[in-house]
């Protein structure tokens, strides 16, 4: 903290401190945006890599193919978080359309 003075632990010039906004959270996704979301998966289907996964996630004699398709996802998305999320929403759709064929 200045003191307006030359030399010292507390030299420099006095200036006033600037206010911070606190923390704002993140906005849940809107209704309509998750809605154009799923259509438009629907209709254009599964980009490249997220088939590549899908395949890597079927191959349950694989013990590692969880990791495997971790791996895969965090190269295409670059962060841990995003790829978590990405492996489980492929894990559900590989049960969802296992279910629809039955």
């Amino acid at each position: 903290m200045a003191k307006g003075l030359a030399v010292g632990l507390n030299r420099g010039f006095v200036v006033s401190k600037i206010e911070v906004p606190s923390w704002v959270p993140k906005k849940q996704p809107r209704k309509r945006v998750s809605v154009v979301r799923r259509v438009v998966s629907e209709i254009c289907g599964k980009s490249g890599y997220e088939k590549k996964i899908i395949e890597v996630l079927k191959q349950t004699k694989q013990t590692n193919s969880q990791k495997k398709a971790y791996k895969l996802c965090k190269k295409a998305l670059g962060t841990h978080k995003r790829a978590i999320r990405k492996r489980t929403e492929l894990q559900d759709f590989i049960s969802k359309e296992a279910l629809k064929k039955k």
